[in-house]
């Protein structure tokens, strides 16, 4: 399982908050629709995702009013992408110090992400391999030699 906040669940959260005016009760729909078998797991994904996305509790936050005025998932991704970036310190310390300067179809190795990351942190390289992926920032590819690698 996932142990971070799941990036790839916040659009559909995000386009959900944008019926409610209430958040105790898109708080409670939240907890139902996150799709991890796990109830708990799902009440700990619903608060992180109040803490970076709706600033704690608030539904008109910047993301909720950047869907609703234009409709663009792509837009929305980015906006996702720097608020969960701007609030998770271990996945923007990456993202900063390793992927600025490198181009385009550049392969990372599980080796490059565990030297850049600093492990204590609690952030695995398997974590840091799925954010990337699913912010949009790299794709899952199998090198030659059988290992997995992460193209940006």
């Amino acid at each position: 399982m996932r142990t971070y906040p799941h990036f790839r669940l916040a659009p559909a959260a995000v386009k959900s908050a944008a019926g409610h005016t209430d958040w105790r009760t898109f708080r409670k729909r939240l907890n139902r629709t996150i799709r991890v078998r796990n109830r708990s797991a799902r009440s700990r994904i619903a608060g992180r995702f109040s803490r970076w996305i709706f600033e704690n509790g608030n539904l008109d936050c910047l993301p909720v009013r950047v869907w609703k005025a234009y409709r663009d998932e792509e837009l929305l991704r980015e906006i996702l992408r720097e608020r969960f970036l701007t609030h998770h310190g271990p996945m923007r310390r990456f993202v900063l110090g390793k992927l600025p300067g490198l181009p385009p179809g550049t392969y990372i190795r599980h080796r490059d992400i565990i030297e850049q990351n600093n492990q204590s942190d609690g952030y695995s390289a398997r974590n840091v391999r799925w954010t990337l992926a699913d912010m949009g920032l790299a794709t899952e590819e199998t090198a030659p030699d059988g290992y997995q690698q992460w193209a940006l």
